[in-house]
């Protein structure tokens, strides 16, 4: 496949995707917030402070709730997609077929 078409794919991903990997995202810690809040507040590796859990991103619900097992299974799997995915986006690595599937089923998670 040429760049052009390539990256024409990826920026119809972004467009599709990241909203739903947010509201995916907004959707986890509502379902584990009180678990999350008490490991709150704590300082990131960049420094920042996280006072809510409100304020976590994917990578800080990937690791503070990994390393304390506060998803159940199936979050954490749901947790696993949507980071992976929003991970390969920013790297600029369109989502193949499968992981998209899933993802766009998530939409009524």
């Amino acid at each position: 496949m040429s760049y052009k078409f390539e990256r024409s794919v990826w920026e119809t991903q972004i467009q599709f995707v990241l909203p739903i990997v947010e509201t995916v995202r907004e959707k986890l810690i509502a379902r584990n917030i009180h678990s999350l809040r008490k490991l709150l507040p704590v300082a990131d590796e960049f420094g920042k402070f996280l006072d809510s859990p409100w304020d976590m991103e994917l990578r800080h619900l990937h690791y503070y709730g990994g390393i304390n097992k506060n998803f159940s299974p199936y979050d954490w799997d749901t947790l696993e997609l949507v980071y992976r995915i929003r991970n390969d986006l920013s790297h600029l690595y369109s989502i193949d077929f499968e992981r998209l599937e899933k993802v766009f089923a998530l939409s009524d998670f």
